[in-house]
């Protein structure tokens, strides 16, 4: 029960997955963001060698790194600039949220000055 303070929420979040556009990504990380918890992991889909997802990877018109970490670079509907966006937006969730660095001025920020919370991350840049 967070309200109690005894519990601190870590959650995890994956950019990338199959049929999951900026918009829907937008919007799950909005939702996650609502429970407000002490880490936001935001991580990118990687495509390893030997499972499902790199054997599906033709399916869904994955361009990925061809080396260590794997990581994708786009797909059918998740362009290589909206991901870089979304880096951004990981890069100022883990410098001010997850470090917990001017946390009543993020909170602010998020409450009153931008439409939703992943506008801050994404925007503040």
């Amino acid at each position: 029960m967070k309200e109690g303070g005894k519990i601190d929420q870590h959650l995890d979040l994956i950019a990338g997955l199959p049929e999951e556009d900026y918009d829907s990504f937008k919007k799950t990380f909005n939702d996650v963001f609502t429970l407000r918890p002490e880490e936001l992991q935001l991580g990118f889909l990687k495509m390893l060698r030997g499972t499902g997802m790199r054997a599906m990877a033709e399916q869904y018109n994955y361009k990925y790194m061809d080396h260590s970490p794997y990581e994708i670079l786009s797909n059918n509907v998740l362009g290589f600039d909206e991901l870089v966006r979304i880096k951004r937006a990981e890069d100022i969730l883990e410098k001010y949220w997850n470090d917990h660095r001017l946390d009543h001025t993020v909170n602010y920020l998020i409450d009153h000055v931008f439409d939703t919370p992943f506008d801050f991350f994404s925007k503040i840049w």
